[in-house]
């Protein structure tokens, strides 16, 4: 059954019909567009990367995602990440499309060269697939950089 809105009582003024249609239509889309908010987070499925999105704004937010690794429907689907848990980010700045992420040791301790640059490409793979950023520095707790 199919309903339509009843019409304008007299006395009220057309523009007002316009107004509330005009109020509707900026808070659907308002809302639509918070809510297909979203990051790329780059993780790996076999030995491709594989990208997924994630709720948030922002390479803080793409990469609070990727530290915070698959979750279990992805792993489910045999999506994975380099990144050891528990590694912590120490800061994250942006200058321009250059942003540098600082990373507590825990990101190199114990790994091979292999493992170092995994991580590193899942790091600069997400950093840069934020709208601005055109490259990522990664520092290991303050110290020297690899960037990408």
């Amino acid at each position: 059954m199919r309903r339509s809105l009843p019409a304008a009582t007299a006395g009220t003024p057309a523009w007002c019909g316009a107004l509330l249609l005009s109020v509707v239509a900026v808070l659907l889309l308002g809302g639509a567009a918070q809510a297909s908010a979203a990051v790329r987070v780059t993780f790996v499925q076999g030995e491709q990367h594989v990208s997924v999105d994630r709720p948030g704004t922002g390479v803080e937010s793409a990469l609070a995602a990727l530290f915070a690794g698959p979750t279990s429907a992805e792993r489910a689907r045999q999506i994975r990440t380099y990144i050891r848990p528990a590694t912590p980010i120490l800061s994250v700045t942006q200058a321009g499309g250059v942003v540098t992420v600082d990373l507590g040791s825990r990101f190199v301790t114990g790994a091979t060269a292999d493992d170092i640059l995994a991580r590193l490409s899942q790091v600069v793979e997400t950093g840069t697939a934020v709208p601005g950023v055109a490259s990522v520095q990664v520092l290991i707790a303050g110290g020297g950089s690899r960037s990408g």
